[in-house]
């Protein structure tokens, strides 16, 4: 009687539990409140059952016994309606109905002999007489019971995927346990008036719990988690593999002597035996038992070998991050796995995994703010078994199942975060675990900073590609081997090539003076400037501007050359226009002055001309007009001159000379006019050459222009400089006196045809000078100074070779 009191005690007390886990899981969801309603009232039945077989000689406990069992089937009905999803038929008015009518059986079942009455025990069997009411309690038992499992048949067939499994599992529970219980403590006693086996009743619950407990455990009933540990799983796998020498050995002490019966010898043999294979049945139930509630071993040096494994496959950062959350989630036995990468704007996730379609893990697109912030503070993990200080941030926690977060980390600063959820075995993560899930969260780490570099590569990349096949620029890279590794189709188009002749070919491939260029940039690492280079025979009419440079590895050496090709046909073209344009504007304003210039001299003669009829006779008038007409026509004569001069540049072929002689020759041809003035002149032509490309005769001309122009404006007693220096592949002549400047209002036209401050100036001097200048290919630029005066200033290009100058 002792154990089975115990054991039915046991039973009732598993089925209480079994009410306390769901209740903690979802205390306000519907289905739990069913479930644990239903689950209750078996534990109120069990413990009734149980007491009413004591000899006790009361009815009272058979009495709770029926009372109890008035509750079970509206109890399940309510489950069935709520589970998986409420609503449907039966209306919960129906199911308050029912429940109502179980309540007044349970209040007369327990309270009035209506039902049951005359309890008695005989030979451990139960007699009782049925009252009035017994019929209906049955019927009312019978008929709600097998509506709610016809009901949950009826979802089990709508149904699909994890709800459907759910179903058929707590569906066969229920059904076995209460066909059981039912024939046994209902059906049996209802037809014959007493039943021997209704002490077996309360051992069906445990038919049903196991039940439950493998929904719970494979297929996430109602979303419980049975969480075992493992020494749990040692205990029941030692005791498992203990069980074939228990027995054994109870044979061996407890046998009956007889004839014929095994000798002790072969006994203890079989129990030495038993007792050597203990420990592989122990590692074999454990490993059973691991397996069934699905736990994973974690192998610490596999899992970091698949993870560096993971970083050397490529650079697609979605790829690398999904393969590191399934492998996190695999290794674990994790439910879900998620990763979320920093980006100015926030967190965002990156991948994701969900182990299962019985899992509650989330991974939303965007981790909650109360997580991310208390995750970036504390630079700890978080978890819900790790802090449990902030209410809030436990709730954020638990919404999504996430067991552990943990931030990642690349360089010292946040990259990104890894949120994991909790094992498929309910088992929470250990220090090792832990330890280990910090390793993979560096891992991620790297990856993401990996990933947003290679990003950033390709980006800059695309940027630089797109650049170079929309430039108008030519641009030819070499690597440090001389052999071309990037060709644009400006540089084909120029060279001649076309980009696959190029691009990975050997350095042969390039145009000869293009190669020899980035052949001496890279063996001295100096950039080089060729204004005008021909890289072939048959396009020595249309040569290219060519800068080379060299590119550096970060120790320093020479990695590679760049050169870049710029086209001078069309600036060639748009010098051309330019010129023709300004020369239109320039022989306008030429024409104009002209007519005023040529106007005065002839109104003169017109005048005398007009005369003549009436005073030809007068010697003194003959006299004036041969006079005045003879000085007039040789004005004109000076000023066509000149114009001449001015329109027609020399045709003459340019030769190498040194600018300093040339200088100083004008210079001596002016010098007696500077000393008549006592203006002083000073000349510094520097110690550095000046070879120039030009007309010694027309420069000489250019600088005498200047230098008058400079003594005209200076007062006696003030000076003009002139001065030569030579530098970066250029020669510069600046002439500076010390007059009154030039009128703001008036610099933008000094170098024009007849502009002229001067009393009796002709204008011509300067703009001849700039002629000279334009002819040469030099700029010839006036300014004030600050300390007074202006600033002439003649800029050239130095000669090129005499090979290339005898070519022009």
């Amino acid at each position: 009687m002792l154990i089975y009191l115990l054991s039915s005690f046991a039973t009732a007390l598993i089925v209480a539990m079994l009410v306390v886990l769901v209740l903690r899981a979802r205390p306000i969801a519907d289905s739990h409140r069913w479930f644990a309603a239903f689950a209750s009232a078996i534990a109120a039945w069990i413990v009734a059952i149980t007491v009413a077989h004591l000899p006790t000689g009361s009815a009272l406990p058979l009495r709770l016994a029926f009372a109890s069992a008035s509750l079970i089937p509206p109890a399940f009905l309510g489950f069935v309606r709520a589970f998986p999803v409420p609503g449907g038929w039966p209306s919960f008015r129906v199911v308050q109905a029912v429940c109502l009518l179980g309540t007044v059986l349970a209040a007369l079942s327990a309270t009035t002999p209506l039902v049951v009455y005359d309890v008695t025990l005989r030979e451990k069997s139960l007699h009782r007489g049925a009252g009035p009411l017994f019929p209906v309690f049955a019927t009312y038992f019978v008929a709600t019971f097998g509506a709610a499992l016809a009901l949950l048949t009826a979802r089990w067939r709508r149904a699909t995927g994890l709800a459907r499994r759910q179903l058929a599992w707590v569906g066969l529970g229920v059904a076995l346990s209460g066909f059981a219980a039912t024939t046994t403590n209902l059906l049996i006693p209802w037809l014959v008036g007493t039943s021997a086996l209704s002490w077996v009743g309360p051992y069906f619950a445990v038919l049903l719990v196991g039940i439950v407990a493998h929904a719970v455990i494979r297929h996430r009933l109602m979303q419980l988690r049975l969480a075992g540990s493992r020494r749990a799983t040692r205990v029941l796998a030692a005791g498992a593999a203990l069980t074939p020498v228990a027995v054994a050995i109870g044979a061996f002490l407890f046998r009956e002597p007889r004839e014929g019966a095994p000798d002790e010898t072969g006994l203890f043999l079989v129990a030495v035996g038993s007792a050597v294979m203990v420990f592989r049945l122990r590692a074999w139930t454990a490993k059973l038992i691991d397996r069934y509630l699905g736990r994973v071993h974690v192998s610490f040096r596999s899992t970091m070998r698949e993870a560096s494994d993971l970083l050397t496959r490529g650079h697609d950062l979605r790829r690398v991050l999904e393969a590191m959350s399934e492998l996190i989630a695999r290794s674990l036995g994790a439910n879900g796995v998620a990763i979320y990468a920093a980006s100015p704007a926030g967190f965002s996730r990156a991948a994701s995994v969900r182990r299962g379609d019985d899992t509650q893990f989330e991974a939303p697109d965007v981790p909650p703010h109360p997580v991310t912030d208390a995750l970036v503070a504390r630079r700890r993990p978080l978890g819900t078994g790790i802090h449990s200080d902030d209410p809030e941030l436990l709730a954020h926690l638990r919404a999504l199942d996430w067991a552990v977060v943990l931030l990642l980390r690349a360089e010292g600063a946040p990259v990104g975060l890894v949120a994991i959820g909790p094992k498929r075995s309910g088992d929470p993560f250990d220090a090792r675990e832990l330890d280990l899930l910090g390793t993979l969260a560096n891992q991620a780490g790297i990856a993401i900073k990996n990933g947003e570099l290679y990003g950033q590569v390709v980006l800059a990349r695309e940027y630089i590609e797109t650049v170079l096949a929309t430039i108008e620029s030519g641009v030819v890279a070499v690597d440090g081997t001389g052999r071309p590794v990037m060709v644009n189709r400006a540089a084909a188009r120029l060279a001649g090539l076309r980009t696959g002749d190029a691009a990975d070919g050997p350095g042969d491939a390039l145009p000869a003076p293009l190669a020899a260029l980035l052949r001496d940039t890279l063996a001295d690492g100096r950039g080089r400037t060729v204004p005008e280079l021909v890289l072939a025979p048959e396009r020595a009419d249309d040569p290219v501007l060519c800068v080379t440079s060299p590119l550096r590895a970060p120790s320093g050496a020479p990695a590679g050359a760049v050169a870049v090709l710029s086209d001078l046909g069309p600036l060639r073209a748009l010098e051309r226009e330019r010129r023709r344009a300004e020369r239109l504007a320039y022989f306008e304003a030429l024409a104009a002055a002209l007519a005023h210039e040529i106007k005065n001299p002839l109104v003169g003669i017109k005048t005398f001309a007009q005369l003549m009829p009436r005073r030809h006779h007068d010697p003194q008038f003959l006299a004036e007009f041969s006079r005045v007409v003879a000085g007039q026509v040789q004005r004109m004569e000076r000023l066509l001159t000149r114009l001449q001069r001015l329109s027609r540049p020399s045709r003459r072929p340019r030769e190498r000379v040194d600018l300093r002689a040339v200088v100083l020759g004008a210079v001596a041809l002016v010098q007696p006019a500077f000393e008549d003035k006592r203006v002083r002149l000073v000349v510094e032509t520097g110690a550095e050459p000046g070879p120039v490309a030009g007309d010694p005769a027309e420069l000489e001309e250019l600088f005498v222009n200047l230098l008058t122009n400079a003594r005209e404006a200076t007062p006696p007693g003030g000076a003009v400089s002139i001065a030569i220096t030579a530098a970066d592949g250029r020669v510069t002549v600046t002439v500076a006196d010390t007059g009154p400047g030039i009128a703001p209002a008036h610099l933008e036209h000094v170098f024009d045809p007849f502009f002229t401050t001067r009393p009796g100036g002709s204008g011509l001097g300067l703009a001849i000078a700039a002629s000279i200048a334009e002819s040469h290919g030099a700029r010839l630029h006036v300014a004030n100074r600050s300390s007074g005066g202006a600033l002439v200033t003649f800029d050239v290009p130095t000669a090129p070779p005499v090979e290339a100058l005898a070519c022009r």
